[in-house]
C-alpha cells in the first residue's frame, strides 16, 4: 500500500487496463469511492461494489475494447498544480 492512496488508486487502474482484466480490487478508501462515482456518472466503468476492505471495480467495454486506457495524476505530494 502507497502512502498516496490517489497515485495507488490510478496505477492499479492503469494496469489493469493494460492487462486487459474486467475486474480489480481497490482498497476502501471515501476519496476512492468518490472517485469511482464520477468514473460511473461519465460512463467509463460499469460499476462497483463496496466491500468491508475492498471495492470491486467492473470495467465498461465496448466493441472488445475497454472504454478508457489510460488515466493520470496531475498534482502529486512533490509538485502540487493549482
Amino acid at each position: 500500500m502507497s502512502n498516496y492512496i490517489i497515485a495507488d488508486f490510478v496505477c492499479r487502474l492503469n494496469v489493469a487496463l493494460k492487462g486487459h482484466l474486467k475486474s480489480i480490487n481497490v482498497p476502501n478508501y471515501k476519496i476512492i469511492i468518490e472517485l469511482l462515482t464520477i468514473l460511473y456518472k461519465n460512463g467509463l466503468i460499469l460499476n462497483f461494489f463496496i466491500r468491508l476492505k475492498t471495492i470491486k471495480v467492473f470495467f465498461k467495454f465496448y466493441q472488445n475494447r475497454v472504454v478508457f486506457y489510460s488515466i493520470k495524476v496531475i498534482s502529486t505530494p512533490g509538485h502540487r498544480v493549482r
